[in-house]
């Protein structure tokens, strides 16, 4: 087995080069046929949005490493349960849409890159989903 911990750091690398574009299509992909996020976010503006994945996924990766909740990600699960009322279904559909844009956007993606985010990204991903159902 490939050491998923260098795929991701090297993919993640990629996408840091160019995270203008990589943000902008991810966007494209995640709002694509999925009426109740064009909803929730509708009224941020998209400068806001790409700080906000840029620090989720950097969340999202804090919390794979350590197995602790940093305070970005503790207040992004209240907000979205409290707020924005955002389903577990939505999770699943932001990983999807990253991972589509991953195969577009890192020129050396593959089998084992995916893999790799996906292993990194579930655990802080199904925290969220547990928080989302979960009363603060």
């Amino acid at each position: 087995m490939h050491d998923l911990h260098q795929i991701f750091n090297d993919s993640y690398m990629r996408i840091l080069d160019d995270s203008e574009s990589f943000f902008d299509a991810f966007y494209k992909n995640f709002y694509h046929g999925c009426k109740a996020i064009n909803i929730v976010f509708k009224d941020m503006n998209i400068e806001a949005k790409k700080q906000m994945l840029e620090e989720s996924m950097a969340s999202l990766i804090f919390f794979f490493a350590t197995k602790s909740v940093d305070k970005y990600l503790a207040k992004t699960v209240k907000i979205h349960r409290d707020q924005h009322k955002i389903s577990t279904e939505m999770y699943d559909h932001w990983l999807d849409s990253l991972i589509e844009t991953l195969a577009i956007q890192d020129k050396k993606f593959n089998s084992s890159i995916e893999l790799a985010w996906r292993i990194t990204l579930t655990p802080g991903i199904e925290f969220m989903k547990y928080g989302s159902k979960t009363p603060g």
